[in-house]
């Protein structure tokens, strides 16, 4: 298959269904931690490390994130998509992704891992993105059924011709005809 056919990201919502992540970069925590709060749903509450020991999302979709942290007063917490990165969010969602490994037992695993672009790291202490990984690995689902027969519109006519007797007269022989 190509990009096309597994791109975008349907599962991610913010406006990442389409980002891809450099090689350089593959390991950028802050990058995970965007692809944590993209694969988040509406209703899920995220235990966390730092100044939110705790989120629940209340709202998520392509332009913006509602959220209400703990510990706080109760009040909701809107975030653009093009102000993440450099939010309280990222902050705790990053200090989280940093004591995830060896053990993987951390519920922010089964979020970041649902996502087919998400590796661990052999060395058992973090995530890789691998975005050109994705596609040779079992994280990408195909269709279930590819048809890779073309289609005819009336199948039945064309075996049909082939299967008529040949009721044609035979041609009167050439000169130099070798069957004749």
């Amino acid at each position: 298959m190509k990009y096309r056919d597994l791109f975008p990201y349907a599962n991610r919502m913010l406006g990442m269904q389409e980002h891809k992540v450099e090689r350089e970069h593959a390991t950028n925590t802050t990058e995970q931690a965007l692809i944590v709060i993209a694969n988040l749903k509406s209703g899920q509450t995220l235990p966390l490390e730092g100044d939110y020991s705790q989120i629940t999302v209340d709202f998520i979709s392509d332009g913006a994130i509602t959220f209400t942290p703990t510990p706080g007063d109760g009040s909701k917490v809107t975030l653009a998509a093009d102000a993440l990165r450099d939010s309280e969010l990222v902050r705790a969602i990053t200090a989280t992704l940093d004591t995830v490994g060896p053990a993987y037992t951390h519920p922010i695993c089964k979020v970041i891992e649902g996502d087919p672009a998400i590796f661990r790291l052999r060395t058992q202490e973090g995530y890789v993105i691998g975005d050109a990984l994705c596609l040779m690995s079992g994280n990408v689902g195909y269709p279930d059924k590819v048809d890779a027969t073309p289609e005819f519109e009336d199948a039945n006519a064309a075996a049909n011709d082939i299967k008529a007797p040949v009721t044609a007269e035979p041609s009167t022989p050439v000169q130099g005809d070798l069957f004749a």
